[in-house]
Formats: structure tokens, C-alpha cells, sequence
């Protein structure tokens, strides 16, 4: 009889040290192992324009830890983003906006013990900020679990995984599209397009600053920005592929009838220097029939019509992880 109480006692005892180790192991994964911060570099955006978000990422570790930025074409897919009105509404939040699909492709920035790092990053590319005037709360989740998946498999045992799931927030004010705003956009949109397009010997811009001015361009909604996405398309500017295709879909973000009038005049203009002609014009089409299925406007459907009844739907691809 002693001796199966005895018995019980450690069996509880065991359980009870067990409870305790597995709840500190939790509490270790659970710790906050990265801070990140985060906040506009203007805090008013004109609807529809360009928001750039600048993050700090803290290293709380005792030990390095590395940010896997996986990127698809232009878009880091670790982040998540929301935004949340006044009336504490959520109005938007991470859509679809991938495009052809296609590999993702590794960034790594390593953050040892106590140190900081920083990036840009432009919150349209997740969520548009054609918006009413109001003010806007703006929440955002890193998280690396895909990647770390990805890199576990190739038995990757340098890469240490963020273990929690940082979150910050701030807030942008909507400003208006009033005549006066109208033209401070426009303002914008010329800057960056003067900064995407412009490298020369008197005026060298860095590749990284010229892709960055293209991308806030290719990811405005502002019916404003059409006639500068044409114009960084048609430039002699050496863009990526997937951004060029960006620039491409952003026509089709737009999705108004100049919009449309222009992906239908583009098909017959010059191939930019980084793509064959094949894949730029089976890519405008594309954008074509998609904004077709999409727009609820009979006149941008009708604009359409000119390329969909007289030409056949290219095939859609699908992303590769």
C-alpha cells in the first residue's frame, strides 16, 4: 500500500515539473524576440496616393536573429496589414495583388543582440488608400513562419526563426481629391516619376531609389496616375520584369475608363527594354479581360470589348512556393 502511494506521489510530481517546464518553454517561444515600430513618413496622404511606412525592427535576443523578407516580385510577404476608420471599422486590408504568381525571392537582413534595422516600405501594396477623408488607424504583423518553413528544409541550421509575431501600429490622416489636393498629387506623382526615369551623369539616382519611385507609382489607385504609369512604361528605363508588370496591373488597379484607354492603346506601343514582345502584349491582354471581369462601369467594359472579342484570353499562372 506504502508503496503505491509512493508510487502516485512521484507520478503526480513528474506531471507537476513537467506542467511547469512545458508552460517556461511556451513563455520563452512567446517572448517577444523582435520589436518593431512603425510609422509614416508623411502622416497625411491624399486619397488615393502613395503612403510610404517606415519600420524599425529590434533585435531583444542574446543572440542574431534574421529577418527573412520573403519577397514576391515587389511585395514582402511576412507583413500583414489592416486599416481601421474612426468608427472602428476595418475598411481595408491585405488583398490579392500578386498578379502572374511566380517564385518568391529571399531577402535576409541579419540584426545581432540589441541592434536595430530599418526599411521602407509602401503600404499601398497592401492596402489602397483611395479612401474617404477622415483619419485612419494602420496595423501591421510581421510574421516568417513561410520562409522558415522553406529554409527548415533545406536543413538551413545558421537561420534562427523570429519565434513571435511583432505588431505595431500608427495613423494616417486621408486628405481629400479637392482641386487643391488634386494638384499637390499630381506634384507627387511628377517627382516620382522624374525619379524612376531620370539617371543620368549630372543626376545619378541609386537603382534601389529609382525602383522605389516606380513602385509607389505602380501601386497608387488615384485615377491621377494614369498618364505617369504610361509614361514610365514607354521610358527606356531598365525595370525589372516583375516590376514592369506591376506597372502593368496597376492600369488595371486604376480601373477607370482612361484607365482602360490606355492598356488598349499600350498593346500597340513600344515593348519596354526588359521584355520580348510576346510576353508584353499576352500580359496587357491579360490585364485587359481581368479588368473587364471586374469593373461594374459599362463604359470601361465596352473599352475593353476591343481587345476580348477579337483576341483570346491568355492562361493565368499560378504562384510557385
Amino acid at each position: 500500500m506504502l508503496n503505491f502511494r509512493v508510487f502516485t506521489m512521484v507520478i503526480i510530481v513528474l506531471l507537476v515539473v513537467s506542467l511547469i517546464n512545458s508552460e517556461a518553454i511556451y513563455a520563452e517561444n512567446d517572448k517577444e524576440s523582435l520589436v518593431m515600430k512603425m510609422k509614416p513618413i508623411t502622416d497625411t496622404i491624399i486619397s488615393g496616393g502613395p503612403c510610404v511606412l517606415k519600420f524599425t525592427f529590434t533585435n531583444t535576443e542574446a543572440s542574431k536573429v534574421t529577418l527573412d523578407l520573403e519577397l514576391y516580385g515587389c511585395r514582402t510577404e511576412g507583413f500583414y496589414f489592416e486599416m481601421i476608420n474612426e468608427k472602428n471599422e476595418q475598411v481595408a486590408k491585405n488583398f490579392d495583388i500578386l498578379g502572374e504568381g511566380g517564385i518568391g525571392i529571399g531577402r535576409e537582413i541579419e540584426i545581432y543582440p540589441g541592434k536595430s534595422t530599418e526599411l521602407k516600405l509602401i503600404l499601398n501594396q497592401w492596402c489602397s488608400t483611395l479612401l474617404p477623408q477622415g483619419k485612419y488607424k494602420v496595423i501591421s504583423y510581421y510574421e516568417s513562419f513561410r520562409s522558415w518553413s522553406r529554409r527548415k528544409r533545406r536543413d538551413d541550421k545558421e537561420f534562427k526563426p523570429i519565434t513571435s509575431t511583432p505588431r505595431s501600429e500608427c495613423q494616417i490622416e486621408i486628405l481629400p481629391s479637392n482641386k487643391q489636393n488634386q494638384k499637390k498629387l499630381q506634384e507627387i506623382f511628377s517627382d516620382l516619376l522624374d525619379k524612376a526615369i531620370t539617371d543620368t551623369d549630372e543626376k545619378p539616382i541609386p537603382p534601389d531609389e529609382q525602383m522605389f519611385a516606380a513602385e509607389q507609382l505602380a501601386y497608387s489607385t488615384s485615377p491621377l496616375v494614369v498618364p505617369y504609369l504610361a509614361k514610365l512604361l514607354s521610358s527606356d528605363t531598365f525595370f525589372s520584369t516583375t516590376l514592369s508588370m506591376e506597372i502593368i496591373e496597376g492600369f488595371r488597379r486604376v480601373g477607370t475608363v482612361e484607365a482602360a484607354e490606355e492598356l488598349v492603346k499600350i498593346i500597340k506601343g513600344k515593348t519596354p527594354p526588359n521584355l520580348s514582345e510576346e510576353s508584353f502584349k499576352e500580359k496587357v491582354v491579360l490585364e485587359i479581360f481581368r479588368l473587364s471581369d471586374i469593373s461594374k462601369d459599362p463604359e470601361v467594359i465596352k473599352i475593353c470589348t476591343e481587345v476580348t472579342t477579337t483576341m483570346p484570353r491568355p492562361k493565368e499562372k499560378q504562384t510557385v512556393d
